[in-house]
């Protein structure tokens, strides 16, 4: 058991920290909040990505799913609002999780989160930038506009690796030097990526709401016709038949109860993000109040999302047709390259007749891979920024600015491990790496609800805390929260390792586990000894909460 924690209100022991006061300033409001949130939960993802999942989990009710997660998510969601009344620091569960459970286990947790989930997520969203976001942008303008030649660079940049990372390099290049601006500049950015994105869903559901069956397969026969493709609605189902598809158990019945669970840790990532706010409360005004504002508005706007674009696109595009279309694009992308990436806003550039319209859709991807990624780089460089400052990781990392506020050096750091991420995502395969990453950050997670649990045993700490009061049937709340958590944590990291997918790729998500966790609990057992040689002991900075 650590030794009791102070507040942090009283004077430190000399040396304890790096400094003072981290030099970040609270400039964030809870709608600022909010749009880092709605960000990062990504939105628009699912609706680019959904074509994999019939494929993925067959068997599974997807639509229940997601229901699932988002009444589990409510346990993570009161945890970090909690934890963040009670810490509200810069580096989120970093902070939580070494204070209340023990600092290697917290940097081990967080090290593993941001590296599974941050750093090697802003890989996965720089791939996601070239052939989810921007080649479908070009699907929507080449059939709106019945341009072959828009189709052929689609399709290009999304299959062509060295055009994956040459594209994905240039994005995180462009959104580093984004990141490493002023707040004002990055919150006005990232607002009007919001804006626009927000702009281009809602036309393309609008769209495919008021159309029709029958009018979405002469719409799709139709645009294929324009651009020269031999293809045909008919001829897709007909040519995943030739492949052995079978309708029934994907979109269509029966699905069962265990194979819906077993989706759970990918399906996790339609509201993976919500809670990016919890890491930058330290520069948040009124901190608890604005957590809980934000987390809730981006679980609540996630799961309205989700059951927009599900129901309506099958509703359309037709069960059976949705359900090859998964089939060729996992088993056979040759059959139809440009189908790699399809999604309802390609559906809807092929069926709108308005350029206007196509255009905005269009404009719409392309701004969502900015509004995703950039909430990453926030909270990498702030969890970085507090290893610095808890000396678990070079001090030169937790250099702030003076003029901008942000920490240059833990953004850029952020960006090289991107780079890293994205070389390995476009080897391994997206899908497979980011199914895999998914199993890793739920072990991440799950550290953390467990700190929550303990967290009303560390008692000089938590009856300063200000959330003491806060009970249910006698046990305090952040215990309830915890547990709720931990349970959605240990089922997705459980379906998320074991096989029983199409993608049993196993080993390289207990190479991820290994790599990440253990390689925290070294790094943190060198670095205290390292200091320890020194004449400083790194222990003691875990015995309280860090200056703001």
């Amino acid at each position: 058991m650590q030794p009791p924690l102070s507040t942090g209100t009283g004077p430190s022991k000399p040396g304890v920290f790096l400094r003072e006061a981290t030099g970040l300033v609270r400039s964030l409001s809870a709608w600022d909040a909010m749009v880092l949130g709605l960000g990062q939960a990504g939105l628009l993802y699912f609706a680019v990505t959904m074509v994999s999942y019939p494929y993925t989990y067959p068997g599974a009710n997807l639509i229940l799913g997601v229901i699932i997660v988002a009444l589990l998510s409510i346990g993570w969601a009161g945890t970090y609002v909690l934890f963040t009344k009670a810490m509200p620091r810069a580096g989120g569960d970093y902070v939580w999780t070494s204070r209340a459970f023990h600092p290697a286990i917290g940097f081990a947790q967080n090290f593993t989160a941001m590296f599974a989930w941050g750093g090697m997520g802003l890989g996965i969203l720089a791939q996601f930038f070239s052939n989810l976001y921007m080649a479908a942008a070009l699907f929507v303008l080449g059939f709106s506009f019945h341009s072959a030649a828009l189709i052929h660079v689609g399709v290009l940049i999304s299959t062509n690796k060295g055009w994956e990372i040459g594209i994905g390099t240039l994005f995180l290049v462009v959104v580093t030097f984004i990141a490493i601006a002023r707040m004002n500049v990055i919150k006005k950015f990232q607002t009007i990526m919001m804006i626009l994105s927000m702009i281009g869903a809602l036309l393309a559901v609008g769209v495919l709401v008021f159309t029709s069956h029958s009018s979405f397969i002469q719409g799709f026969n139709h645009s294929l016709q324009a651009v020269g493709d031999p293809g045909s609605y008919s001829q897709v189902i007909q040519t995943a038949g030739k492949y052995g598809i079978h309708p029934k158990g994907m979109w269509g019945e029966p699905a069962t109860l265990g194979l819906t669970i077993a989706a759970i840790p990918t399906l996790m990532w339609l509201f993976t993000g919500f809670q990016t706010p919890a890491y930058v409360a330290g520069e948040v005004k009124n901190a608890t109040k604005s957590m809980a504002i934000a987390l809730g508005s981006v679980l609540l706007i996630g799961l309205v999302a989700f059951l927009l674009f599900v129901p309506i696109t099958i509703h359309v595009a037709g069960a059976d047709f949705w359900n090859s279309v998964s089939l060729l694009v996992n088993s056979h992308p040759n059959a139809y390259p440009w189908l790699s990436y399809v999604s309802p806003f390609i559906f809807a550039g092929m069926v709108n007749h308005s350029p206007v319209i196509s255009i905005l859709i269009a404009v719409g991807l392309f701004t969502a891979g900015f509004l995703q990624i950039l909430p990453v780089y926030f909270v990498l460089g702030r969890a970085i920024l507090a290893w610095s400052f808890d000396r678990v990781f070079p001090e030169w990392l937790a250099r702030v600015n003076d003029r901008t506020h942000t920490p240059i050096y833990a953004m850029l750091l952020g960006g090289i491990v991107g780079e890293m991420g994205l070389i390995l995502t476009v080897s391994v395969g997206l899908w497979a790496f980011w199914v895999s990453s998914t199993a890793v950050t739920a072990f991440a997670w799950l550290m953390v609800g467990i700190a929550a649990m303990l967290f009303p045993l560390r008692k000089q700490i938590y009856a300063q805390s200000g959330i003491q009061t806060y009970r249910f049937l006698g046990i305090p709340l952040i215990v309830w929260s915890g547990a709720l958590m931990s349970i959605e944590m240990a089922v997705a990291f459980y379906w998320g390792l074991i096989p029983g997918t199409q993608l049993n790729v196993i080993w390289i998500k207990l190479g991820m586990l290994v790599l990440f966790f253990g390689g925290g609990l070294v790094i943190y057992y060198i670095s205290r000894a390292i200091h320890r040689h020194a004449g400083l002991d790194i222990d003691l900075a875990f015995q309280e909460i860090p200056p703001e």
